[in-house]
């Protein structure tokens, strides 16, 4: 929880939503969209479906993926990219166009050309996984606010 003057800011994941309402994000691979490419390629494409929920507030998407750098598209237009860093990477999904309910926001990602490649990671980066890019997890993340009176 932040309190920031008079307004308390809290993030959550939803859980607490009925069922009916609680839609995950969901995402294809590459594999599965067009038979994948070739390794010496390291090369992959996701397709990301974001959940019609209702939530008028702030969302993100958080993108736990590997590789080097990752560019996100709706129809073609970049609307988001990320060089990796170890740490998921965040989607402002609410300023992007309306259409991210209709249509899916393809990411595709590039993976370093070999685990030797002279690029600067924190120690903690398994270097030798950002060679065959990969999504872990995609998470729906809606910011709730409500204004607090403080006497």
């Amino acid at each position: 929880m932040l309190t920031n003057g008079r307004r308390i800011v809290w993030n959550t994941d939803g859980t607490w939503l009925t069922p009916e309402k609680k839609a995950p994000v969901e995402y294809t691979d590459s594999k599965a969209l067009n038979g994948g490419y070739a390794p010496e390629e390291h090369l992959a494409v996701y397709e990301i479906t974001v959940p019609e929920t209702g939530h008028n507030g702030e969302t993100r998407l958080a993108v736990d993926y590997r590789g080097d750098v990752a560019n996100a598209y709706i129809e073609g237009e970049l609307v988001a990219d990320s060089y990796y860093n170890g740490e998921p990477w965040t989607i402002g999904i609410d300023r992007l166009p309306s259409k991210i309910t209709h249509t899916p926001l393809l990411l595709r990602i590039d993976g370093l050309q070999s685990a030797d490649a002279d690029i600067y990671f924190e120690k903690e980066v398994d270097v030798a996984g950002c060679v065959n890019p990969s999504v872990k997890a995609v998470d729906y993340c809606p910011e709730y606010r409500f204004l607090h009176r403080i006497d």
